[in-house]
This record gives structure tokens, C-alpha cells and sequence, in this order.
């Protein structure tokens, strides 16, 4: 049946993600870019921003928190489980700023079966929250919104805004996406 078929195919992605490395940074970000692509662009959203973010809070897919038993969590954006959150979580270490100084902290963070479903939660996670509107606003233009996602909380690290920036104008970035061009 379709369902079943659909089930199978699930799962195969997600045995590939939970088993994956990334060779280097251009790898990782065509990943991305690659299961990005048509749920980013359907919201009039720049795929590159998702690679981009994605690489400063995994680096480059090397740090993709995993479970105890070396399972990948596939959360790309370090979206915390709150009590909101029905799925899946893994503990991991994280580095927080409170009041201008740097804390490494437990929490609890968002699980995904797959990359893809790890990218659909961000989206979502995003346009479900009115402090993110602003930035949605301007999703079309990657420094923008960069900036805005900042200014509405999204992460505490004061340098953010600017990591992802610099990210943005990488090589690494931008062969990645020379490759989707083609």
C-alpha cells in the first residue's frame, strides 16, 4: 500500500541520518540545502539561511547532538524541549549567555527522526511563535533576518547575528550552492 511504502521510506531516511557523517563543510551544507530546498522556498524563505544556521550550531554537521546510545538527535537548529514538546529528546551540554557571560548548562533538546524533519520543526517552530514574526518578514533576505531572529531571543550568544553572517559568505556556503545551481 502507499502508507506502507511512505513508512518504508521514512525509515530509510531516517536510518541514513541517524548513521551519517559529513566529510567536510560543503557536504554538509548541500545536505541541507538539498532537504531544504522546496519547504524553505514554499515559505519564501532563502534555503541558504537553514545551511547556514544549521553549520554554526552543529559545525558543519561534526556536532549534531546524539543520544547515549550514538543514535543523531538530527536537531540542526538546537531547539530546546520545553513542555510543550511531545517527541523525542536528548540531553546534550550547551553553552548559554546570561547577562553577558558564558555558562555551559544541561538541557533538554528536540529529537528528530530525520534532517528533513528537523527542518520542517524549525520552520514551524518559527512561524509558530509571534516573537519570530518580524524575522519571517524579511526571510527573503538572509542578513535581515539573521539580525531579527537575534533581536526576538532566538539564541543567547551575543555574537550570533555575526557568526551566521560570516557563514553566509563563506566558500564552503557558497559551493554548496554553486552545486544546487546546476
Amino acid at each position: 500500500t502507499l502508507e506502507s511504502k511512505v513508512d518504508h521510506e521514512r525509515e530509510v531516511i531516517s536510518q541514513q541520518d541517524n548513521n551519517r557523517t559529513f566529510n567536510n563543510p560543503v557536504e554538509f551544507a548541500r545536505t541541507v540545502l538539498n532537504y531544504a530546498k522546496s519547504a524553505a522556498e514554499a515559505l519564501g524563505f532563502a534555503p541558504e539561511i537553514l545551511a547556514t544556521q544549521a553549520a554554526l550550531e552543529t559545525g558543519w554537521g561534526k556536532h549534531i547532538m546524539q543520544h547515549q546510545d550514538g543514535n543523531s538527535s538530527n536537531n540542526l537548529f538546537g531547539i530546546k524541549a520545553d513542555n510543550r514538546w511531545n517527541g523525542d529528546r536528548v540531553i546534550s551540554q550547551t553553552l548559554e549567555f546570561r547577562n553577558g557571560v558564558m555558562h555551559k548548562e544541561q538541557a533538554s533538546f528536540r529529537s528528530y527522526d530525520s534532517i528533513k524533519e528537523s527542518i520542517a520543526d524549525y520552520l514551524d517552530f518559527l512561524q509558530s511563535n509571534p516573537r519570530y514574526q518580524k524575522a519571517l518578514q524579511t526571510s527573503d533576505k538572509p542578513e535581515e533576518f539573521v539580525e531579527n531572529l537575534h533581536k526576538a531571543g532566538y539564541a543567547t550568544d551575543p555574537g550570533y547575528a555575526d557568526k551566521i553572517k560570516r557563514i553566509l559568505s563563506s566558500d564552503y556556503l557558497k559551493d554548496a550552492a554553486s552545486e544546487q545551481e546546476i
